[in-house]
């Protein structure tokens, strides 16, 4: 007998832990995606509280009402900013969020990042009250309820939801509070201050996400040992200043060079000096529309300096960090991390090519398309290789990395051609390439390739 029957899966409550603390495997990765939900949720502050077995992330952001909470927060893998519904509820009611005629561009968006808490500890607590609400929302989630049996359904397991007067949490005015407890590792001081010299690195302080956006730590244990600590980034408590190299004020080589859908422009500048800017038609990337690269050539003498200044080796910062819409992706720029090759690179021509010891800097993405630069659901694996990162790579090192290796090996490193040369690399000047015959030399034919191409225009060079 033919019959067509249609059947439905069932979903094990064993799927939390799957996409709970089996794919968020780090406690820093954990904190950082809940940090970006504030972000995505219009926070101005974020909080982060240590508290004996106590961690809460405190924001100021939008809140959610009773129907987010059961509609979208507890929706497992929904995520309203996919299709679009994040902000229906913003509308135009409230001129203090972030202006929405600027372009404004998502930190998550797999809808997974809720489940990061489980990594943390074993139960969350989550208020949360919209600016204007008479109420207040709380969930109550026992991760272990969802590890008894995994033959119960998912959608069994039930989550504890109270509505509290506004006075209920009288220094409360609006956000979410996410309060997890019985934590699964300690966080004494040396973890907690990797995270927030990691924390450091997240936002990239240029994009439009670092600009109105602040995160500070909170341990009240710590506040004697802070008093002790002679390095102000070593200390636990307070805001977190966002690394921007430029304020080290190391004077070294570097090559900043920006993709939109028509055009590439570059700059070469050698130590606050000048060398060249150019701009050439966008005939080979297509699926980059906003992309930017900075990149810095660390001499001798910004070693030196970065060292004295950062209280630690460029190295053990380091290298060449890579933000998709003003948030890091990790691991790249990570202590060695070559996930773009540079170092298997220059093992194949080690006085022809710079590696993660020579460079320090970012690639900045910017896009509202989730599938082309799509971040592996593990969130420390990288960016899926697809074929815009393909196209990503390989503008970063034609259009980027070889322009700046060509001048610092062509020019810098050149001793054969002047033997003078040779002082340069501890110098935070120029004087003695200029005053080299054989570095300007040099200089004249990079210029000269550079005119040869009809594709390149020269706006402007020394």
């Amino acid at each position: 007998m033919n019959q067509l029957d249609q059947l439905t899966f069932k979903i094990s409550s064993g799927l939390k832990k799957i996409i709970g603390r089996d794919l968020i495997t780090d406690d820093f990765i954990a904190v950082f995606e809940l940090v970006k939900n504030s972000y995505d949720a219009y926070a101005k502050n974020v909080k982060i509280i240590f508290d004996n077995d106590y961690l809460t992330i405190k924001d100021d952001g939008k809140g959610m009402s009773f129907d987010d909470l059961r509609d979208k927060w507890l929706f497992v893998a929904y995520s309203a900013k996919i299709n679009g519904t994040e902000d229906e509820e913003i509308g135009s009611k409230d001129n203090s969020y972030r202006d929405k005629l600027n372009k404004r561009y998502y930190a998550g968006a797999k809808g997974i990042g809720r489940f990061s808490s489980d990594k943390l500890g074993s139960r969350l607590r989550l208020i949360t009250k919209q600016k204007g609400s008479d109420t207040i929302e709380q969930l109550d989630v026992d991760w272990g309820d969802f590890e008894e049996n995994s033959l119960e359904e998912f959608i069994d397991i039930k989550v504890d939801h109270k509505t509290f007067s506004k006075e209920f949490y009288n220094d409360f005015e609006y956000g979410t509070i996410i309060e997890i407890t019985e934590l699964r590792s300690p966080w004494d001081r040396n973890k907690i201050k990797l995270l927030k010299h990691s924390l450091e690195k997240l936002i990239n302080p240029f994009s439009n996400s670092g600009n109105d956006f602040s995160i500070s730590i909170e341990c009240k244990k710590e506040l004697e040992a802070d008093k002790k600590e002679k390095i102000a980034r070593d200390k636990i408590n307070g805001p977190i200043e966002n690394f921007i190299f430029e304020t080290l004020n190391v004077k070294t080589t570097q090559i900043n060079s920006v993709i939109n859908k028509d055009f590439i422009t570059t700059k070469l500048i050698d130590r606050g000096t000048p060398v060249y800017e150019i701009r050439e038609p966008n005939l080979d990337f297509n699926y980059l529309e906003d992309v930017r690269y900075q990149l810095f050539f660390l001499n001798s003498a910004a070693k030196n300096n970065f060292t004295r200044q950062m209280g630690l080796e460029p190295i053990k910062f380091g290298s060449v960090f890579l933000f998709k819409n003003g948030f890091r992706v990790y691991p790249f720029g990570d202590p060695g991390d070559d996930e773009l090759g540079m170092d298997h690179r220059k093992q194949q021509g080690y006085a022809r090519f710079l590696g993660t010891r020579d460079l320090l800097g970012r690639i900045e993405i910017f896009t509202d398309d989730p599938e082309q630069f799509k971040e592996v659901t593990s969130r420390d694996g990288g960016l899926i290789e697809t074929a815009a990162y393909e196209q990503l790579v390989s503008s970063f090192y034609d259009k980027c990395l070889k322009r700046l290796e060509r001048y610092v090996v062509d020019v810098q490193w050149n001793y054969k051609l002047d033997r003078n040369l040779e002082d340069d690399k501890d110098q935070e000047d120029t004087n003695i390439i200029e005053s080299s015959i054989g570095g300007r030399t040099q200089i004249v034919e990079i210029i000269k390739r550079l005119a040869d191409n009809k594709e390149i225009e020269i706006v402007s060079y020394n």
